[in-house]
């Protein structure tokens, strides 16, 4: 519960300060000559320049989102004021004097320079030239990861059968649909059969028609049938499923085929450079490890670990040494 009231808090905190910001009693602000200010409360504001800021920390998809709403980038600035409101609290408090929270900030920092410093040196690898080679090499030898499956289209009028359908009920389906095919192959149309008798109104608009479709996409009777149709505006049988009885009428097929390379080489391209630039980063921030250069003093480990010991209840210290 703890946890879900806080950000229903602030939610009401930023909700409520725009309410506020829209009212009369602000048209001084919103009209404010300084333009680099977006938002004030007494001494604290958010300025263009926090506010682009807040943009340059977002990827691209991210700032898309966000400059495409502008309710959304108004809760940003107040999420930000909001912030900057209770830190100034925390300071007023003395809080950030305190010894573990200095540390906690200084932890926080040493994280985020880290991750900076991942940034700052992917941003600058140079890429090798021969990418689209290696990815060609990759495209040779794993045709499999690039195979085209059979695809079929077909065309079907469905007799619908319920669960819950008596034996009496599905005896009168299954002998009109055998009506229905026998009237086909005499020479009723079949999209004309579509439009009375299909009980698949998701199809029949569109005469039936199911659009390619490859293995493993429908029901097993279904999909048997369709792909051992093999001539154009061949008909199956009565085809029985979970729905009912089908007749398929064959329209089209695709068969197996491997993708171009040149359909792939712009995908493979870049996984060839993501898969160079995560080795290489990997490398370079492992090298910035416990090396022979550093000092290990197992003495003075040994006695502060001793001592903290002494500090936790005789309970815990059982249970470490269990």
């Amino acid at each position: 519960m703890k946890k879900m009231i806080r950000p229903m808090l602030l939610a009401f905190n930023c909700s409520f300060f725009f309410l506020i910001l829209s009212g009369s009693s602000f048209a001084e602000d919103l009209t404010n000559k300084d333009k680099s200010i977006l938002l004030k409360d007494g001494g604290i504001v958010i300025t263009t320049e926090d506010a682009q800021l807040m943009l340059d920390d977002m990827n691209p998809a991210q700032k898309h989102s966000m400059l495409n709403n502008e309710e959304k980038f108004k809760n940003l600035l107040s999420d930000a004021l909001v912030l900057k409101k209770r830190a100034k609290v925390a300071l007023d408090k003395g809080i950030d004097k305190k010894r573990l929270v200095q540390w906690k900030l200084k932890k926080q920092q040493q994280h985020l320079l880290v991750n900076e410093l991942i940034d700052d040196y992917k941003n600058n690898i140079k890429t090798p030239e021969n990418l689209e080679q290696l990815a060609k090499e990759t495209y040779d030898s794993s045709p499999e990861a690039f195979k085209i499956e059979e695809e079929v289209k077909v065309a079907h009028i469905l007799f619908i059968v319920k669960k819950d359908d008596t034996e009496e009920r599905k005896q009168e389906q299954l002998s009109k649909a055998e009506s229905v095919l026998q009237s086909i192959k005499q020479g009723f149309a079949f999209n004309d059969a579509v439009k009375v008798h299909s009980e698949d109104t998701g199809s029949v608009p569109n005469d039936g028609v199911i659009d390619f479709f490859t293995r493993g996409k429908m029901v097993p009777a279904f999909e048997k049938a369709a792909f051992a149709l093999e001539e154009k505006d061949n008909l199956s049988d009565i085809v029985e499923s979970q729905f009912g009885f089908h007749i398929i009428k064959f329209l089209d097929r695709k068969e197996e085929s491997i993708k171009p390379f040149e359909d792939v080489k712009e995908k493979l391209i870049k996984i060839e450079k993501d898969k160079f630039v995560k080795s290489k980063t990997k490398h370079y921030i492992e090298s910035i490890y416990i090396d022979s250069s550093t000092n290990i003093y197992i003495p003075a480990i040994k006695s502060f670990f001793n001592e903290a010991r002494k500090e936790l209840p005789k309970s815990n210290i059982d249970l470490l040494t269990k």
